[in-house]
């Protein structure tokens, strides 16, 4: 079935959302659609200069019905959709659009100030989800190989770098994730993501959509009200990063035991909790499982592949079985494949990224014979693979997101009182990965408050480091670069103390 067809083909009673404002069907999420389309069709003529291209056309909005008719209205109006985080800073959500060159900002009345403020920097058209509307744009099928979706990966350098995705790849992922999670229309899944990232926006919002589901989305993430949720006998579906499933034990700790005994009850009604791109830890994993009588089903991914292999026993380790429809080898050095043993992972399948964004240079090299280099390592026993970690010591896992240590380093080295810096990732129960920062300073020793303080309106807050090391000189390497792998030594040396 056509992508577009697999999202809106449903019943128009039945209920696609519910949000804060109350429950959403599928015809109404439709029709907004259909016209916030015919003002995107005004607007786009006049804000795009290269007429070559297909418009790229922002949103920024957060869990609410709102971002799902916002998704379907900018693909009936042809354009190609780019979901942007609501935690980042201005100078993050500039460098975005400017880089793919979108031309078109559309924001939910929430992010009212925020998108002038963008617009006044940027110049780009402004169009209110509240906007009037022009004309109804009638429902089209997608050509499956037109790109649909720009989301935003690893790291090259100190930027992410812009991954495209087709129609045909995110109607494959449809397909793998519904058969591998066994998705029921009666299904209703509790949704606490961002929708600027692949998990959040393909595996939550859009997998629902084209099961016939409902998706509840919680526009507040406070873990009392993650727990009412979950508890109330009404959800069945529930997927998550680690750090959200430790704050869900932490709370269960400090909860009374009729508290305990009402989440417990309710809880009986869930019958799938999953747990990704990252492993929770062992306690964890047992506590949940203690608490809920449900095993955390493991999946991992990456954006430009999508869900490429889980385990359903535990989410307590990096491992698993490919995903339906997904081959995964591992190969060595010179890029031969390995049957048995260590190696890079590799993948091919349908729901592979269509390339990166204006980049035809880094797709290439990413390909060896047709098949995706992760660059991750793993570990094959059967058929079971295990993740072992990344080549690249400069990308860190920290709470469900991945983020560029390069990135924080040059923000952090336009500090007057800090001469260089050093940004790693250690590991952490709570975190996934914590991210620790060595500096020089100039003269005075800083202090992580303050550093913190000053990176507010630079940096997203989960990018700011939770410990920092002040040194009288950085290690250096042969080349005089700074020796990072002597600098992860000294953190796996010693004892961290908690992150703040």
């Amino acid at each position: 079935m056509p992508f577009l067809s697999q999202i809106v083909g449903h019943s128009a009673e039945r209920i696609a959302i519910i949000d804060s404002d109350g429950e959403h069907s599928f015809g109404s999420l439709v029709s907004e659609a259909q016209l916030l389309a015919g003002t995107l069709r005004r607007v786009i003529p006049t804000a795009i200069t290269d007429r070559s291209k297909r418009p790229r056309i922002a949103f920024l909005a957060g869990r609410h019905a709102s971002s799902a008719s916002v998704l379907l209205a900018i693909w009936l109006s042809d354009a190609i959709a780019v979901p942007l985080d609501p935690l980042m800073s201005l100078p993050e959500w500039q460098w975005r659009l400017e880089e793919l060159g979108v031309n078109v900002l559309l924001y939910a009345p929430l992010y009212r100030a925020e998108a002038q403020y963008i617009a006044q920097c940027t110049h780009i058209t402004l169009v209110s989800t509240e906007q009037g509307y022009i004309e109804e744009t009638p429902l089209r099928l997608a050509t499956p190989e037109q790109s649909a979706l720009i989301l935003f990966s690893r790291y090259e350098e100190s930027r992410p770098i812009p991954v495209v995705h087709s129609f045909q790849s995110l109607a494959a992922q449809m397909q793998t994730l519904i058969q591998a999670w066994q998705w029921r229309p009666e299904d209703r899944l509790l949704h606490v993501l961002p929708l600027s990232n692949f998990h959040g926006l393909i595996n939550g919002l859009l997998a629902s959509m084209a099961t016939g589901s409902c998706c509840e989305m919680l526009d507040n993430f406070k873990i009392h009200l993650i727990w009412d949720r979950l508890s109330s006998g009404k959800v069945s579906l529930f997927t998550a990063v680690p750090t959200i499933y430790q704050y869900l034990v932490d709370a269960w700790n400090k909860a009374s035991a009729d508290q305990q005994k009402c989440w417990k009850s309710g809880l009986s009604h869930v019958r799938q909790t999953l747990v990704g791109p990252a492993p929770v830890t062992t306690s964890t994993c047992k506590q949940w499982f203690q608490i809920s009588n449900i095993h955390l089903h493991f999946c991992f991914g990456t954006t430009e592949t999508g869900m490429i292999f889980h385990n359903d026993a535990h989410g307590r380790e990096m491992s698993g079985k490919p995903m339906p429809g997904v081959n995964l080898r591992l190969t060595d050095e010179q890029g031969r494949e390995v049957t048995e043993g260590h190696g890079e992972l590799e993948v091919r399948t349908p729901q592979l990224f269509k390339e990166y964004f204006d980049n035809e240079a880094l797709t290439q090299c990413s390909y060896n014979n047709g098949w995706f280099r992760t660059r991750g390592l793993a570990l094959k026993q059967g058929d079971m693979y295990r993740m072992l970690g990344h080549r690249n010591l400069d990308v860190i896992n920290t709470g469900g997101y991945r983020v560029s240590a390069l990135e924080i380093e040059k923000v952090i080295e336009q500090h007057p009182e800090i001469r260089e810096c050093a940004v790693l990732g250690t590991p952490c129960e709570r975190w996934g990965e914590a991210i620790c920062i060595f500096i020089v300073p100039e003269s005075n020793p800083v202090a992580l408050p303050k550093l913190r303080e000053w990176l507010c309106p630079k940096l997203a807050t989960y990018k700011f480091p939770t410990q920092l090391t002040v040194l009288q000189q950085m290690p250096r390497t042969s080349t005089g670069t700074i020796d990072k792998q002597s600098l992860k030594r000294e953190l796996t040396s010693r004892i961290l103390p908690p992150p703040v």
